[in-house]
């Protein structure tokens, strides 16, 4: 499908062509057959910064890049431009869905650390994510927007990007060891008080 026909008509019946459809499977196995066409239409926005983008298509794309990260163990290169798109384009009525986004992995964190938001008034996202709180139930929102405010104060205080680090290339990951933490740990930290 031609790009801007797709970002014309793009509903909810085309979300399943930028969905992440993982094959659940890590390393050398991993694939998601909707990467291809959706990395297209995001490179064809950011190439086409002009154009009318829905905001529903910059969400779904946020959060479907999201859910890749997460299982790809990196992110997209681009991906905090995808997010800033999201901040900008939707703003508040989207920052749940940013927030969703942005702290499903470490690598969508440290990503969207990289976002420009110099001309962006961060203070009334940082003041919406405080009203949240106070009306939040749910412990994983609150501590989610909690998260948020966090992460635009950085934004605030000088450079966010500061510290983060972006490897490029194939970086070959190997020999991967999972840690958990034992009861072995737990007597230690015991003892060690």
């Amino acid at each position: 499908m031609e790009p801007l026909l797709f970002l014309s008509e793009y509903d909810a019946e085309l979300k399943p062509l930028i969905c992440f459809k993982w094959n659940e499977k890590h390393g050398d196995g991993f694939e998601d057959a909707n990467q291809e066409f959706r990395r297209y239409i995001m490179n064809y926005i950011f190439e086409n910064d002009q154009l009318y983008i829905s905001k529903e298509l910059v969400s779904d794309l946020f959060l479907a890049e999201s859910l890749w990260a997460k299982e790809a163990w990196c992110v997209y290169q681009k991906y905090h431009l995808i997010g800033e798109k999201l901040l900008r384009s939707g703003g508040i009525q989207y920052i749940d869905d940013f927030l969703e986004g942005a702290f499903s992995s470490f690598d969508t964190y440290c990503s969207c650390r990289m976002m420009n938001l110099v001309d962006y008034n961060i203070s009334n996202l940082i003041y919406e994510l405080k009203n949240r709180i106070k009306e939040a139930t749910d412990p994983e929102q609150k501590k989610r927007y909690v998260n948020g405010i966090e992460l635009f104060k950085l934004f605030i205080e000088g450079d966010p990007s500061e510290g983060i680090v972006s490897l490029t290339g194939s970086v070959k990951v190997q020999n991967i060891k999972e840690v958990r933490y034992n009861i072995f740990s737990k007597i230690l930290n015991k003892l060690k008080r």
